[in-house]
């Protein structure tokens, strides 16, 4: 039996096409004293090659990859699923070496992520499996302290005590490359790829600005409620963010 396939729309492709380059030309202009997520994956994604694997820890990078790293070819994309462990990407993206050594690897991960697993780097080395870790460094848990922001106008426990990232990667045998801004990107990415072996990119990046994923997220999932659930919910955040105000 032969699946149900809808007519190519075409107007409907072009529509995607044109708003993607939209997306990108407009990812691709930010500029920041720190390095913008957006633009740091858009230029990595041009010096990959279109079968280049990404792998995502849980975090705020991933809302960004989501978005702005295109994906050409099956199986080029591995996110934790369910519940998102924390500390995925580092091993599975040495796995993904392994299953596919003629294929370029990124491990895409949030500073605590990496904290949480940076050990399993060791392995890289030991096992000839050359990848790039990618650290998306910003000092907290960046989806924690989001999300306890938009919902509590606070985020306690969520910063990050400040380590040595360089004595890290060469505790670890990784070449260790920091990028402070937009302007050091594409310098970095050169060494970090045309690294011997695997490198780590140590980039602080400005989260000041929320990815669409997460803006976007919210609104959505109250949208989506039955009546009966948001008639429940409606008063009582109207009445946590009076109390907010008021502690101000």
């Amino acid at each position: 039996m032969q699946p149900d396939r809808r007519p190519v729309n075409g107007a409907l492709q072009n529509f995607i096409h044109q708003a993607r380059v939209r997306s990108e030309l407009k990812s691709l202009a930010k500029t920041s004293t720190a390095v913008t997520p957006a633009k740091f994956l858009r230029l990595l994604r041009r010096r990959l090659q279109r079968d280049a694997i990404l792998v995502t820890d849980s975090g705020t990078h991933q809302s960004w990859a989501l978005n702005d790293f295109p994906i050409y070819t099956g199986r080029s994309f591995l996110a934790p699923a369910d519940y998102q462990a924390m500390g995925f990407s580092i091993p599975a993206a040495i796995a993904a070496k392994l299953a596919y050594p003629g294929r370029q690897v990124v491990s895409l991960v949030g500073d605590g992520g990496f904290l949480m697993s940076r050990f399993e780097a060791m392995n890289a080395a030991r096992w000839n499996a050359k990848i790039t870790i990618v650290v998306f460094r910003e000092g907290a848990g960046g989806l924690m302290k989001e999300a306890q922001q938009r919902i509590d106008g606070r985020a306690p426990f969520t910063d990050i005590p400040a380590s040595d990232f360089g004595q890290l990667a060469q505790s670890l045998g990784l070449e260790h490359v920091r990028v402070a801004s937009d302007a050091g990107i594409e310098e970095a990415l050169n060494r970090a790829l045309n690294a011997k072996g695997s490198a780590l990119v140590e980039a602080r990046v400005d989260y000041a600005e929320p990815p669409p994923h997460v803006k976007g997220v919210a609104p959505q999932r109250f949208r989506n409620l039955v009546p009966r659930l948001k008639a429940g919910i409606a008063p009582r955040l109207g009445k946590r963010q009076g109390s907010l105000a008021g502690a101000q």
